[in-house]
């Protein structure tokens, strides 16, 4: 299906909303295209982390760097972030590789293994096929045994190397040496793959017969971090790895068979918001023993405070009210951020249902944690609008408007 605007000007907004919602087709003059998101699927590790499993790494980690016995406070603070109705489990790869990694050691070799190159060599090695897996369950044309791309986007904020995973995607699926690659990382964030939905739309836009494979990487735990820290313990407890690929079309390409994707979720706008006086309340570096993160505890203050107003002037601007959105799907940095998005924006528990089952399920997966929720919500068949939200180092807001 193909939507046209009428003589050139731009549809009322009502008549925007008739065209999102009907599907009205009007043969007039200027095209414009919308995009869809015509597949999405999955992928996770599977070695699976538990959250009594977590709590007990995270004893033999400390025991990595300290020769003193647990602290009461240190044993509160374990309880209290591996609960378990929220934290059930986390997918790994880091598990595969416990003895240098999460404290399986010689006590006379403290921290074997664990520099941020040889994270980066698993990284290497592991994100490719667990991408390679996520693409591999996505449904393609009984015609077309593997999907032909004009693009390919990576987003992974977990793994830095060149060449990078786009060109190892590219000879798997043997593409065409032309085919575009873009890699989104480090800066992206758990908001690469909204990053990345923004990239695919201005590429649709700019070309409709454009087909684009979106994938979104994050092996979280090759950076567990040995520490005496309560901010590196949270931390530590809140990320798992997964991974999500997407494939992305203008509204008229019907090469991925309707019989396997008779629904699809589709792109209305994407936008960014940097909120003023927090860039230091999301960090993201280079160590020596991997990434380390920083999360400020102000941070969730910060988000009650603009998030509603900020997702208002979004929609406000797309002519859609806050009371049009059925669907929210919220990245869940953590409980305490995710509790403070439903407030901040009034949402009922059900609203914020599917991101807490992802959370309580595989943790924040960074990056692509909210295709996860996205495929969910799909297979729900869950109609209506959808606001998709996360958050970068900046603090930067990603904000993606959708319809099903």
């Amino acid at each position: 299906m193909q939507f046209i605007w009428i003589w050139g000007q731009e549809p009322s907004i009502n008549h925007q909303k008739r065209i999102i919602k009907y599907g009205i087709y009007c043969p007039i003059l200027n095209q414009i295209q919308t995009m869809k998101i015509a597949a999405i699927a999955t992928a996770t590790p599977d070695e699976i982390l538990t959250h009594e499993e977590g709590e007990l790494m995270q004893r033999r980690m400390f025991s990595r760097i300290s020769t003193e016995p647990i602290s009461d406070l240190f044993n509160i603070l374990l309880k209290h972030v591996y609960r378990g109705e929220i934290n059930e489990r986390r997918h790994c790869v880091a598990l595969k590789y416990h003895e240098r990694l999460l404290g399986e050691i010689n006590p006379n070799d403290k921290i074997p293994g664990t520099n941020t190159e040889r994270r980066m060599e698993i990284y290497a090695k592991e994100a490719l096929a667990l991408t390679l897996d996520s693409i591999a369950k996505l449904p393609t044309n009984s015609t077309e045994q593997t999907p032909k791309f004009s693009h390919i986007i990576y987003v992974s904020c977990t793994g830095q190397i060149a060449p990078g995973i786009s060109v190892g995607i590219v000879e798997h699926l043997c593409l065409a040496s032309s085919t575009n690659i873009l890699e989104i990382n480090f800066y992206g964030g758990c908001a690469g793959l909204l990053t990345g939905l923004k990239v695919a739309r201005d590429i649709i836009d700019s070309k409709s017969s454009s087909r684009v494979l979106l994938c979104a990487t994050e092996l979280c735990s090759l950076h567990f971090q040995p520490t005496k820290s309560n901010e590196q313990i949270i931390v530590n407890s809140i990320f798992g790895d997964g991974s999500v690929s997407m494939i992305c079309e203008g509204e008229g390409n019907t090469e991925i068979l309707q019989s396997k994707v008779s629904h699809a979720w589709r792109h209305i706008a994407s936008k960014t918001y940097l909120l003023p006086d927090t860039k230091d309340m999301i960090t993201w570096n280079l160590g020596s023993a991997g990434f380390k993160m920083s999360l400020s505890p102000a941070l969730p203050k910060y988000i009650s405070k603009n998030l509603k107003s900020v997702v208002e002037i979004i929609l406000t601007k797309e002519g859609i009210a806050l009371s049009d959105i059925t669907n929210w799907a919220i990245h869940p940095g953590g409980p305490k951020i995710l509790e403070t998005c439903q407030s901040a924006l009034s949402l009922s528990d059900e609203q914020v249902a599917t991101s807490w089952q992802i959370y309580r399920d595989f943790g924040n997966m960074s990056s692509s944690t909210v295709g996860f929720i996205l495929e969910k919500m799909r297979a729900e068949k869950r109609h209506g609008y959808c606001v998709a939200i996360a958050f970068a180092p900046g603090v930067r807001v990603e904000v993606a408007i959708l319809h099903y």
